[in-house]
């Protein structure tokens, strides 16, 4: 039963950060927000295409498209629109349709469009057909390459063509001429990345291929335990991109992986590059119903943000992460600052031990304080370190059940205001208290220090914030604690928040005499004695 609590909290669980706007556009969003006409222009599943003020969210305007909307291209000032079903519109600033083409027509017979995807001058549309490709402003269409059998849209890249054709990665010159394919275990979803001279593209053999860009040799895969279904992108010559494993990967130009990040669910998404708090991050997509902010450097997860359902393709734009959901809204995202809550994990259980609430905290202006609050009471503040922040928290004043935890960020040009990120926990009333291990080490002699050791009777680790009490004198460590006392017995009492008291009896020697000289002059004189005695005899 509490496994399956937990496993729909990590679904049903909102963590919110400096959420600006929230607006509803009619239908999921799984397509990626574009920049276009001064606007943010996003597609949704109902037909229309959206441009929405970046500062507001509020509608500029909204045109009707004909069926379910492919990823929008840009090409020279039109964005281009496309449906699933062979409509092509190029739409322009003002929101009006200047040219519709139909490839579902009798000529062209297409029954199911894949993508599309725009060079300097034309449009390239992949199709149970083939791949089409428009010249400026549609008013010329040919038909490039035959086949029934693509499976992801175009990428252009330097007028060469690459799209994903059963197992087989392909490329195409400006002539229409196949010049290679490759055999990358299946592709589905996954844009082919062009970076240099070489092409990187997920496939369903559960890894990361880099090609060579002149004859499509495979020059190294990385290996992930799920599908590769994200889009790769490159920058400063390091390659990002999420698995269906729900990791996400950063891997050198040679192949040599720097770091692997977890997140809860499939990461299907094109990573996008951007700042949160002035630091530099990839934001990604999830089926975990939000958008994660990963450290480029290191991969330590900084923040998430929540929707009502699976998070689509980000844009950075404006110090804003904006993205889409099938819950039909599009989310904004102040990026100037954030907290994560690293620690305790989403549907963790909890019993009566003290919880040491963990997270991350980043700030474009510097100086941030952390302020946490329990199941919505005022918010306390946390102690913060560097990009690091903590709080201890008594668990016996949460609930019988689900808790929230949440962490709002303050810094010298203002605060987060609105929904904080929080976490969900499960307090289960039915744990009992653990035990303490205690021991010492040292000499226990009068007036020489010794030290206290503190371990948890569970698993072993070291416990934090206890206090041994002597005799009236209390002592607090973390792990341990140093001690000096007189001569004498004493009746030492140890406490911890979660634990049983452990009671020990520590007596402390002389110092007049040490006991282990005392002891080594009891062999000695026993020895010597010894050898007299058979001396003597003899």
């Amino acid at each position: 039963m509490k496994k399956i609590l937990a496993f729909l909290i990590v679904f049903c669980s909102f963590s919110f950060s400096s959420l600006v706007w929230q607006t509803n556009v009619g239908g999921s969003v799984t397509t990626k927000p574009l920049v276009f006409s001064n606007g943010i222009a996003v597609a949704s599943s109902d037909g229309s295409l959206n441009l929405l003020n970046p500062t507001s969210g509020s509608k500029i305007w909204k045109t009707t498209i004909p069926g379910t909307p492919v990823q929008p291209a840009l090409l020279q000032s039109w964005i281009v629109v496309a449906t699933e079903g062979g409509r092509i519109e190029y739409i322009k600033a003002d929101g009006t349709v200047e040219r519709e083409i139909n490839l579902s027509s009798i000529s062209y017979n297409v029954t199911y469009l894949v993508g599309i995807g725009a060079s300097d001058t034309k449009l390239f549309v992949t199709t149970d057909k083939g791949l089409f490709v428009l010249s400026t402003g549609g008013t010329e269409i040919t038909q490039q390459y035959n086949s029934t059998n693509i499976k992801t849209g175009p990428t252009v890249s330097n007028n060469l063509i690459f799209f994903g054709e059963d197992n087989n990665l392909v490329k195409i010159n400006e002539k229409g001429i196949v010049e290679w394919k490759q055999d990358v275990g299946g592709i589905w979803i996954s844009r082919p990345t062009v970076e240099g001279q070489s092409v990187y593209v997920g496939g369903l053999d559960n890894r990361l291929h880099a090609l060579t860009l002149s004859g499509g040799a495979e020059r190294w895969t990385v290996e992930t335990g799920n599908w590769v279904l994200s889009s790769p992108i490159v920058k400063n010559g390091i390659v990002y991109f999420g698995s269906n494993d729900g990791n996400v990967y950063a891997v050198q130009s040679d192949g040599r992986q720097l770091w692997d990040e977890r997140t809860p669910l499939a990461i299907q998404t094109k990573p996008e590059p951007g700042l949160l708090g002035g630091k530099p991050v990839i934001f990604v997509g999830s089926t975990a119903n939000a958008v994660y902010a990963i450290e480029l450097e290191n991969g330590g997860m900084v923040w998430k943000g929540s929707a009502g359902g699976w998070g689509a393709d980000p844009l950075y734009y404006q110090k804003r992460v904006i993205f889409g959901s099938q819950d039909k809204n599009v989310y904004s995202y102040s990026t100037e600052r954030a907290c994560s809550i690293t620690s305790p994990v989403y549907g963790e259980v909890v019993g009566l031990k003290e919880i040491k609430i963990m997270g991350k905290v980043v700030s474009e202006s510097g100086s941030p304080s952390v302020y946490v609050s329990i199941n919505n009471a005022v918010m306390q503040l946390a102690n913060t370190t560097e990009e690091d922040w903590y709080f201890y928290l008594d668990p016996a004043g949460l609930n019988s059940g689900l808790n929230t935890i949440s962490c709002k960020v303050s810094d010298a040009v203002g605060e987060e205001s609105g929904s904080f990120t929080t976490v969900e926990i499960v307090r289960d009333q039915a744990i009992k208290p653990s035990n303490l291990v205690v021991s010492t080490s040292g000499f226990l002699l009068d007036g020489e220090q010794f030290t206290i050791h503190v371990n948890d009777g569970d698993d072993g680790s070291p416990v934090e914030r206890f206090t041994a009490t002597l005799d009236g004198q209390t002592f607090n460590g973390s792990g341990s604690v140093n001690v000096t006392l007189d001569e004498g017995s004493y009746q030492m009492t140890v406490k911890k928040i979660g634990f049983n008291n452990a009671v020990k009896t520590v007596s402390v020697a002389s110092t007049g005499i040490s006991p282990i000289y005392l002891g080594i002059g009891v062999v000695v004189i026993a020895v010597v004695a010894w050898f007299i005695f058979k001396r003597f005899r003899k």
